[in-house]
């Protein structure tokens, strides 16, 4: 019986040493696989005009679905260390590599490698920094037990507004252009993260090339059927954002709205509704409502503020 039992043990032991030895030499590769295009994407980024490094972090391989690998970029800048997330789809067959996303600017790059430095950059500096740590103790104001503050972001205006007679798809365009303009000049003067970081965001965002993004996250009994959520909120919500002071705001555009989840946890939707603030001069001076539909989106009536 002892014997058996010994036999029976060293058989076991004998599948878990197969079954690591298979998991190390597994490991190994993806290692050297992550190396290599660690390499790749360094002399990319390096072609490309950036330099600091890249890491590869992840290379994850969820079933169904294609390959990725996760990268980092971190340059440092006036003593500060930025960096920034991003991934890459991988094809071990042709072991070649591309952009996961569409660049934010398309004039500007031809790979799309650097999508999140062209989108975070300019944001990332010290003195844009400081204007949301002021907006953000405004809009802070507006929580309680179910509404939340989770982010505020800056993004580039890429469409019009529907119902916004104000800014036309000429000016919309010009000032594309002269932002691109302004990442090829920063670029020729040698400035950090490739020409994207050195940005006059406060000047970008009074000619509506630039606009800033406000998400609240609102607790309901029901995600689908809640009547504070589908009728009653929404204006109640509205009203508040009118009477906050905005007397330290930069002059531009503000889309503010809110996420609805379960109170349970078990259901989460995107962004129901949200509402453009026009604010010039520290005034909140007019609205108008957008309405979203994960990624559907309408636009509904314009309003003046009297």
């Amino acid at each position: 019986m002892k014997a058996a039992l010994k036999l029976l043990g060293l058989f076991w032991l004998g599948i878990m040493c197969i079954i690591l030895v298979f998991w190390g030499v597994k490991s190994f590769r993806d290692y050297q696989t992550m190396k290599d295009v660690e390499k790749h994407l360094t002399m990319d980024f390096q072609r490309m005009g950036y330099k600091g490094k890249v890491t590869v972090k992840n290379y994850d391989r969820p079933a169904g679905y294609g390959e990725t690998m996760d990268f980092s970029y971190k340059e440092k800048i006036d003593g500060r260390l930025l960096a920034f997330s991003d991934s890459v789809d991988y094809d071990p067959t042709t072991k070649q590599y591309e952009a996961s996303r569409l660049s934010p600017v398309p004039e500007e790059t031809e790979t799309g490698l650097d999508d999140s430095i062209q989108l975070e950059a300019m944001w990332q500096q010290p003195y844009v920094q400081n204007q949301f740590k002021k907006m953000k103790s405004v809009f802070k104001k507006l929580e309680d037990e179910d509404l939340t503050l989770k982010e505020i972001s800056g993004e580039t205006m890429e469409v019009l507004h529907q119902d916004d007679g104000q800014i036309t798809s000429e000016m919309l365009d010009a000032g594309q252009a002269e932002l691109v303009q302004d990442f090829q000049k920063n670029r020729q003067k040698g400035l950090p993260l490739n020409g994207y970081y050195n940005v006059d965001v406060e000047s970008y965002l009074q000619k509506h090339t630039l606009q800033l993004r406000v998400n609240y996250e609102l607790l309901v009994d029901d995600l689908y059927d809640d009547e504070k959520a589908r009728d009653k909120y929404p204006g109640v919500f509205f009203q508040k954002l009118k009477k906050l002071d905005y007397n330290q705001f930069w002059d531009g555009y503000y889309l503010v709205g809110y996420d609805l989840r379960e109170r349970s946890g078990s259901a989460r939707g995107g962004l129901s509704e949200v509402i453009v603030l026009d604010i010039r001069g520290g005034k909140l001076v007019r609205t108008f409502f957008r309405f979203f539909y994960y990624i559907l989106r309408r636009t509904c009536l314009f309003k003046e503020l009297s």
